[in-house]
């Protein structure tokens, strides 16, 4: 009796471990694929209830952080983009394209030197980026570092 109630429990375990490693990922992929296909349409309400769908799947989603950032940043929604980049900084802190979009959220929430950090670290990393030196050179510009911009 012990041994079955042991066999029962060992391949309920097994089940939701391939549920966690197998499946959750794969879920919050489609949301992810959905939301950007909306996204890249210009949908931005309904891409973000997918982007939020896949966060909610996998918390840790860089690309879904990255891309909920975005579509805050487009509504003002500054603090909200922020906590996102941040988060996704510290998920990957090499994720193409993260610095320049924290750079350009914080030179609109006029944190000018954090802003600059970013901007640097976004030229670092992809130096063909012509956005980054544009933004950056606007925010020496608001820091009255005229000389550097």
């Amino acid at each position: 009796m012990k041994k079955n109630i042991k066999i029962i429990i060992a391949v309920i375990i097994a089940v939701a471990l391939i549920f966690f490693v197998i499946i959750k990922p794969q879920v919050a992929k489609s949301y992810y694929k959905k939301g950007k296909a909306l996204a890249d349409s210009s949908l931005t309400d309904s891409a973000l209830v997918y982007f939020n769908k896949a966060l909610a799947w996998r918390s840790n989603y860089t690309a879904a952080l990255y891309q909920r950032a975005n579509i805050y940043l487009k509504y003002d929604s500054l603090k909200l983009a922020l906590a996102d980049c941040d988060k996704a900084v510290k998920i990957n802190k090499n994720f193409d394209g993260i610095y320049l979009l924290r750079g350009e959220v914080l030179y609109k929430l006029k944190e000018y030197s954090k802003a600059l950090s970013d901007l640097t670290k976004s030229i670092e990393k992809n130096f063909n980026l012509p956005m980054s030196h544009t933004l950056r050179g606007m925010t020496y510009f608001a820091l009255a570092k005229n000389d550097s911009a």
